[in-house]
């Protein structure tokens, strides 16, 4: 569960047997929405619920994995604030239910199925970050993913301050790399920005990243001053956490992911530029299916629980 969309599979051993997606608005009727799009999607992959080991749920959410409950403020899922949350998803889909925050569930699904599934040892130090309609951030230290003494260990990273002169964030903080680089960002603060105006974006009312990288694409300079502010952002965040963590490896996922293209090689590069030690910079993997890290790593929280 993301903050724009509900992404749902019927997942065999990292595979994908159906997939599809709907819109997040905030209600506790999208649970019921999302019990008919699980019904039609066990039906596409010619399953049954009495076939299936149990729910894995990601939130974007602050989760305490163990009690199953979200004990923070829920912007994007407010009906599970302060609230177990298998008892509320067991009123629509009687499954067992696992849940996790959507970027551990991210880092556990690339380790298991993705990018990350061949790295050994190395795997010990790792740390994952989402970038979609907001930024997420899970870290794998010596092999122990963080969690932390209110669970929020490595996740809330992307509302560290990179900017003191920036807009406060829906977080309370000031200058975060989400109220500056993220989807959210993009559609709220992009049009007061001086680039907007002059760039083939003007007039759009809620632009979206793919909006701005195909405009980048077709050459529009304003638009690349806008995703170099957003890079800028990114690479701040990611010589914080390179410095905090000590990664081997750094793994991205997330919608905007798909661009990758478009803006990687550059963040690569100034990243490598402003560390400490060059030689502090951990490989780089993208997530092949970005899309899929999620699931795949709900697919992950059940199977630990059934075995």
């Amino acid at each position: 569960m993301g903050g724009t969309a509900w992404k749902a599979a019927v997942m065999r051993d990292g595979r994908a047997l159906a997939f599809d997606s709907m819109p997040n608005r905030s209600r506790v009727e999208d649970l019921e929405e999302l019990s008919t799009l699980f019904d039609r999607l066990l039906q596409d992959a010619g399953s049954s619920l009495q076939s299936c080991a149990g729910l894995g749920i990601s939130l974007a959410e602050i989760v305490d994995s163990d009690a199953k409950a979200c004990p923070s403020p829920c912007y994007k899922h407010p009906y599970f604030e302060g609230h177990e949350v298998e008892p509320i998803l067991r009123q629509f889909i009687d499954l067992p239910v696992q849940i996790d925050n959507d970027s551990r569930a991210s880092i556990l699904g690339e380790e298991a199925y993705g990018v990350l599934s061949n790295l050994g040892s190395g795997a010990e130090n790792v740390v994952m970050v989402t970038l979609g309609t907001g930024i997420g951030v899970a870290a794998r230290v010596n092999g122990t993913l963080l969690r932390g003494a209110r669970h929020t260990g490595g996740l809330l990273s992307g509302h560290i301050t990179v900017d003191m002169n920036g807009p406060r964030c829906i977080c309370g903080n000031i200058g975060c790399p989400e109220a500056l680089a993220s989807g959210y960002a993009l559609a709220n603060y992009a049009p007061g920005r001086p680039w907007f105006a002059e760039s083939s974006l003007a007039g759009e009312a809620g632009p979206t990243f793919r909006m701005l990288t195909d405009a980048v694409r077709q050459g529009d300079k304003h638009a690349k001053t806008g995703l170099d502010e957003m890079c800028d952002a990114w690479t701040a965040l990611l010589v914080s956490l390179v410095h905090a963590f000590g990664p081997a490896h750094l793994a991205l996922s997330g919608g905007f992911m798909r661009s990758a293209d478009v803006f990687l090689d550059g963040i690569e590069q100034a990243v490598r530029q402003r560390l400490w030690d060059p030689n502090l910079m951990p490989e780089i993997h993208v997530a092949e299916e970005p899309e899929l890290s999620g699931v795949r790593g709900c697919e992950v929280l059940v199977r630990r629980a059934i075995n």
